[in-house]
């Protein structure tokens, strides 16, 4: 003798396959897509949220966290001033950090017009003392100083 259950199961599985479409295998493939497309959902939400960190109202990284990210991922630092017409390893961390704190200009290891405007701007946009030097105070604000 057959069980109830059994019996339930049998007779929803012939109404499927005989194109019913609230047959189990209608429901089983309208809760198969639900889930796919609550995944998609939840993988979308997850990129969206994640471009979203650290980001100012622009959408731009904010200064502090490109400064931190540069110090935290590169052991390349500057100890002494790098100025106007400087060539370099030094310079490259500077213009790298400058780059990493949302400046466009080319990092090619001379310390050139673009690169003096883009630590004037860096500088004016810190508060700091605007003179295109990266000394002690604009180096830790890039944190890239080392003592």
């Amino acid at each position: 003798m057959v069980g109830t259950f059994t019996k339930r199961m049998q007779d929803a599985a012939a109404r499927g396959a005989a194109g019913g479409s609230r047959g189990a295998v209608g429901k089983f493939m309208r809760t198969a897509i639900w889930i796919w497309w609550l995944g998609i959902g939840f993988v979308a939400l997850v990129v969206f949220r994640a471009c979203q960190i650290d980001a100012d109202d622009d959408g731009s990284p904010a200064p502090s966290t490109a400064a931190n990210v540069i110090a935290s991922s590169s052991a390349e630092s500057i100890s002494h001033p790098v100025r106007l017409g400087d060539r370099g390893d030094a310079v490259v961390v500077v213009q790298e950090a400058l780059v990493a704190a949302g400046h466009e200009l080319a990092v090619d290891g001379v310390f050139g017009a673009e690169t003096d405007a883009a630590v004037r701007e860096f500088q004016s946009g810190q508060g700091l003392a605007v003179d295109g030097v990266v000394g002690e105070e604009t180096g830790s604000a890039l944190g890239i100083w080392s003592v």
